[in-house]
């Protein structure tokens, strides 16, 4: 499942297997699958997913040709996708680009210029330009020289 509706649906089977184990840990408590910046007055574990990229195919095309010292902890890829609120301080590793360049250190800035911003950021996406668009990666891209199959690494790793 790949379409918009994956992360709810993955989502509902969490909070759904979740909730007993989850209780009975902590009584009272409970499993929600919303946005974090809704306040609780109960204990319990929220769980929010969403799509970070358009697809992932595409995006690990570029990883063999990067390295560890091209990427950096940001919030600029949250802040254009919206999902900022409720995460002040908390960044993402992610490949330099001509966007990060742009706007890293500068995340008020873009916050205000958001509206703008938002409509360039997803058609770059849509049209997987990753000067613009969001690759996550960490330091360990150094250790990608190749994308392959699955198959093709078990079988590199078990001969």
């Amino acid at each position: 499942m790949s379409n918009f509706l994956a992360p709810a649906t993955v989502s509902a089977a969490l909070q759904l297997h979740l909730t007993d184990a989850v209780t009975a840990a902590v009584g009272g408590a409970t499993v929600w699958i919303d946005r974090s910046d809704v306040k609780r007055q109960t204990s319990g574990v929220n769980i929010y997913l969403y799509r970070s990229t358009i697809d992932p195919v595409w995006r690990n095309e570029e990883l063999p040709a990067r390295r560890g010292d091209a990427t950096l902890r940001t919030t600029v890829f949250d802040v254009v996708r919206g999902y900022d609120a409720g995460w002040a301080g908390i960044t993402g590793r992610a490949l330099r680009n001509k966007f990060t360049d742009a706007w890293h250190g500068r995340e008020v800035e873009l916050t205000a210029k958001r509206e703008a911003e938002v409509k360039k950021y997803w058609q770059a996406a849509e049209r997987q330009d990753f000067d613009t668009a969001l690759i996550f990666a960490g330091e360990g891209v150094d250790l990608i020289d190749a994308v392959l199959p699955a198959a093709e690494i078990v079988r590199r790793i078990v001969h």
